[in-house]
Formats: C-alpha cells, structure tokens, sequence
C-alpha cells in the first residue's frame, strides 16, 4: 500500500489526480493520460493469496532460562516451500537487541540466513527473548517449514551458555 500511496504523490505532483476530468488508466481512476504518461508503466502490487504470494513474519526466539543473552548467533533456513526474505529487524521491545541482528549477505545466496548479535549493555534478558523477525515471501501453496540451529550463545562475559533457539511464523498478509 505504500508504494502504490508514493506511485499516487508522485502522479499528484506531476499532473494528477483531476477529479472530474479524469481519464482511467488502468485500474487507478486517479492518474490522467498525462501523469501515466510521464510515469512511465505503473505496476500494481497485490498481497492476496490469491494470486500466489504472500507475506509472513517470522519471529525468531532464544530461551536461556535464568542466565542473561549478551551475544547469538544462529542458522536459519527453510526446508520447505519458496521463501524470500524480504526484511530483518531487531525486537524494540528489548534494547539489548533492538537493532538488527548481523547477517551474512553471502549465506542468503545460498538459501540460509545466519544472524548474530551482541550487546554490551548492563540490563540483558533472560528466559524466552524474541531477538529478530524474519520477514518473508511465499510464492506458491505449499506451507513453509522452517529449520534453525543456534550456533553460540554467551552471556555478558563472553562465556557460552546453555540456550535453545526457536521459530515461530506469524500471521500472512
């Protein structure tokens, strides 16, 4: 919906929308002959799974029970179904790792993402922690499965601990 918002600003800004005059052009009543023109083709996005693709979040969970997560990193991949990532991001909610993780461009080639974090800061969670989410493409019916394997956890001194990791998949749009 935002782009198509922008595609519309941009056609308000170079001669568009004319409310009574106007001509459609496509499926937007908004854009006249003139401002289409000066877009260029205008393509129209659609979430629907109708059409085949969707959009899913994908969060990402380490639980280390009583013992704070000062660094990770872990593997992720899908085993199953046509997954892009089309975004990452951090966990507000929790300022050690509100920032995006790390992520190894060259591993995403190869249909796995490997994330990692760390923070230095004094107060650090402990317990079950979403540390990112994933979001992703799926192109076609068949349901996504996802694999994850942590790697390394440490707490605040640099030491490994005990922790398991987890997916959970959100809602599609």
């Amino acid at each position: 919906m935002q782009v198509l918002t922008a595609v519309l600003m941009m056609a308000t800004a170079i001669g568009g929308p004319q409310s009574d005059q106007s001509t459609k052009t496509g499926d937007c009543p908004q854009l006249t002959e003139a401002a289409a023109s000066k877009l260029g083709t205008v393509t129209y996005l659609s979430t629907t799974r109708a059409s085949g693709v969707r959009f899913a979040a994908v969060d990402v969970f380490v639980d280390t029970g009583e013992t704070p997560l000062a660094a990770y990193q872990c593997e992720i991949k899908a085993i199953q179904g046509d997954v892009k990532i089309v975004g990452i991001e951090g966990n507000a909610a929790v300022a050690a790792f509100a920032e995006p993780p790390y992520y190894d461009p060259k591993a995403m080639l190869e249909e796995r993402l490997i994330l990692a974090a760390f923070s230095t800061q004094a107060d650090l969670p402990k317990g079950k922690v979403r540390v990112a989410t994933i979001h992703v493409r799926i192109a076609g019916d068949v349901e996504p499965e996802y694999a994850i394997q942590l790697t390394a956890a440490a707490s605040a001194d640099g030491k490994p601990i005990n922790a398991e990791a987890d997916l959970i998949q959100g809602g599609t749009r």
